[in-house]
C-alpha cells in the first residue's frame, strides 16, 4: 500500500513560472517612480488640559461618592481605586500644561 503511493505520479506537478520569457532586471521596476510624501506631524496632538481635568474631577468625585454611598465592606477598595484613577488623569493634565508652557518658553527665546 505504501509502495503504491510512492509509485503514483503526483496530480499537479506542473510549472509555477512560465518557460522562457524576459525576466526583469533587478534595478528596473514596472511602476513609475513616485516622489516621497512630505513629512508631517508625527503622532497625535496632546489632549486638552481642560478635558483631562474634567475627567480627573469626575473620577475623584465618583471615588468620594463610593466611600459614602456604597454599603458593602468593599466600598473602601472601590473608592481608593476611583480616586487613584482620578489622580492619574490629574497627573496627565498637569503634564500637558507643563509641556505646553515649556514649548511657549522655548519659542520666546
Amino acid at each position: 500500500m505504501a509502495d503504491d503511493r510512492r509509485n503514483k505520479k503526483r496530480g499537479s506537478g506542473g510549472r509555477v513560472t512560465p518557460k522562457g520569457g524576459q525576466t526583469p532586471s533587478p534595478g528596473a521596476s514596472s511602476r513609475p517612480g513616485r516622489e516621497p510624501k512630505p513629512i508631517g506631524q508625527v503622532g497625535r496632538r496632546p489632549s486638552s488640559p481642560k478635558f483631562l481635568l474634567a475627567v480627573a474631577i469626575a473620577w475623584i468625585a465618583c471615588g468620594i461618592a463610593a466611600f459614602f454611598l456604597f454599603s458593602a465592606s468593599w466600598r473602601i477598595v472601590v473608592g481608593v481605586v476611583f480616586i487613584g484613577i482620578g489622580l492619574y488623569w490629574l497627573r496627565g493634565a498637569l503634564a500637558t500644561v507643563t509641556r505646553h508652557e515649556e514649548r511657549l518658553g522655548d519659542d520666546g527665546q
